[in-house]
């Protein structure tokens, strides 16, 4: 078991985002615990000319206990069993007219179990098999009133008050054979069923490990990947039911290449393809999907049809350094390139494509008592849409321009994180203290840009600026 805790604060100046629904907030004060296990925000916000301003609160919970059961020579179980919550209460009012725009409760709770078995059938071929069942309690009370969605166009309001109680179980099973000493395969197969909308699906898998000699391998991998839609989704109205599930088709190449016993580089390309996206008619170039994962936010959309399609594809290359005298260390560069295509027909990028990322971290532990670490991310600036000036000036907020979605990108980010651990041993448990610094140079990371209605001009939101962060964990 691992309980771990942090506490985050950002002064006022700083900025955090969160989607109101309606509009995005800055200016805010945030305090958390622990974003790993246990976890308590509290959002109060700032009059820095938003669209909106309200409260925002969260608190999160995860315990598990895992069983390992060794049954002989050749085979194992492993088994966990997880309990896992999430509740969320937030409310936000329009600023100009004080009109309430979302007052939302919710709760997702959730049991988790999952066991995985293995037994060898020789000295390098082995079956693996188990399941995992996941069961839902979750409960909506959710309001979110009628405003005007991002192109200005009016939305009514939507109301939901129910509970969505799912089981979503699956079965996999897999076998690794050495048909020549270079060459190990994996074959798997694996069946899903989610009884909330009763989609069952069969997806294979299929990898392969060549090792052309002692430094130089190559490996590769494809396989077929079903989605089930998120349950606040599917719970908003009974014709989201019959959407289906998002597909994706995995294709992977790669090689990996030992240049000393302890140093590895390794190259790997990829290409995903999806379909059956949620994809909103009324916006046509929109795509639904990366609004709910970039704001947390799933908006009120009067229809859904599932045609939505993306794809993905990219260079990673790593080169690590395993632990030695006390030094380790990983480089990491990637370039790829994310896109979707909505009922228009026309691919636009995605809004989590960075293109290019570069990271560097590496640490230096002297003893088993304390650990130093530092990492560097650079990551090119995300596209975004422009706003619409003229609409914005005549309704005095945030109006975005569907001519040019995701046309232009902010500024690239970069950033550098610090930390120091102080490790406690003792007979049959640890504890461990940690100090970190977030944005050690105080970076102006751009988030995004929005309306302001006080200034009645476009505005600029930053990320966090310089955060210290004290931590403490309990192993047992």
């Amino acid at each position: 078991m691992h309980i771990s805790s942090a506490i985050i604060h950002a002064r006022p100046g700083d900025v955090a985002v969160v989607q109101a629904g309606l509009a995005l907030l800055a200016g805010v004060e945030v305090h958390a615990i622990s974003p790993e296990g246990k976890m308590i925000v509290t959002i109060e916000t700032e009059d820095d000319g938003s669209n909106a301003y309200g409260d925002y609160k969260g608190f999160e919970y995860a315990s598990g206990l895992n069983w390992r059961h060794i049954w002989n020579h050749s085979g194992y179980s492993n088994t966990s069993i997880s309990v896992l919550g999430t509740r969320l209460d937030d409310i936000f009012y329009e600023t100009k007219s004080d009109s309430l725009l979302v007052d939302e409760t919710t709760d997702d709770r959730a049991v988790q179990i999952r066991n995985i078995n293995v037994f060898q059938l020789g000295k390098t071929d082995y079956i693996e098999f188990g399941f995992d069942t996941k069961y839902f309690f979750n409960k909506y009370d959710v309001y979110y009133g009628p405003y005007t969605n991002a192109l200005g166009d009016n939305v009514p309001a939507l109301i939901v008050n129910n509970e969505a109680n799912a089981l979503k179980a699956g079965l996999h099973a897999g076998i690794t054979l050495s048909p020549l000493n270079a060459l190990t395969t994996t074959l798997g197969l694996r069946y899903d069923y989610f009884d909330y909308n009763k989609h069952s699906h069969l997806s294979p898998r299929f990898s392969f490990l060549l090792r052309i000699s002692d430094r130089l391998t190559i490996n590769g991998a494809t396989g077929i990947y079903y989605q089930n839609l998120p349950l606040n989704i599917l719970a908003q109205k009974e014709s989201n039911k019959e959407l289906k599930d998002i597909v994706s088709n995995h294709f992977i190449l790669g090689m990996g290449y030992l240049l000393t016993e302890n140093t590895k580089f390794s190259l790997e390309g990829y290409y995903k393809n999806y379909e059956n996206f949620p994809i909103d008619p009324d916006q046509p170039q929109f795509f639904a999907a990366d609004a709910v994962s970039f704001y947390g936010f799933f908006g009120n959309y009067e229809r859904l049809a599932d045609v939505g399609k993306a794809r993905a594809y990219g260079l990673e290359a790593i080169l690590q350094k395993k632990l030695v005298k006390g030094f380790y260390g990983l480089l990491s560069l990637s370039y790829s390139k994310s896109e979707y295509k909505s009922l228009d027909n026309i691919w636009r990028d995605r809004m989590f494509d960075n293109r290019l990322i570069f990271g560097a971290e590496g640490g230096f532990k002297p003893n088993n008592r304390w650990e130093f670490s530092a990492r560097w991310i650079f990551a090119g600036g995300v596209p975004y849409t422009p706003l619409d000036i003229t609409a914005s000036q005549l309704l005095n907020r945030s109006v975005l321009d569907g001519n040019r979605v995701n046309s232009k990108r902010i500024p690239d980010y970069h950033s550098m994180n610090i930390r120091v651990d102080k490790r406690f041993l003792f007979s049959k448990s640890n504890l461990i203290l940690y100090f970190s610094i977030w944005n050690l140079y105080n970076r102006k990371n751009v988030s995004g840009y929005y309306w302001n209605e006080i200034e009645q001009n476009q505005d600029v939101r930053y990320q966090w600026s310089t955060l210290p962060v004290f931590g403490l964990e309990y192993e047992f």
